[in-house]
């Protein structure tokens, strides 16, 4: 069984919108672009430009957190 924890981030409005576009010009499915995504984070990047690219993701998390605290 996996321990890892899932979760869900909001992303700030503009960035989802160049996502969005971005996977709908190429034809891409999202579950596609996200895989390839990870593939590209375990075998592109570093273990330290991982570490960083984590800890930038983590105040995305933490951001969402907040602001669904407030919201809900």
């Amino acid at each position: 069984m996996s321990k890892t924890q899932k979760e869900t981030i909001e992303y700030d409005a503009k960035f989802l919108a160049e996502w969005n576009q971005f996977c709908d010009s190429k034809g891409y499915v999202k579950r596609q672009a996200s895989h390839a995504c990870r593939i590209a984070f375990m075998k592109l990047l570093s273990a330290e430009q991982r570490e960083q690219m984590m800890y930038q993701a983590m105040q995305h998390v933490i951001r969402s957190r907040d602001t669904r605290g407030k919201n809900g």
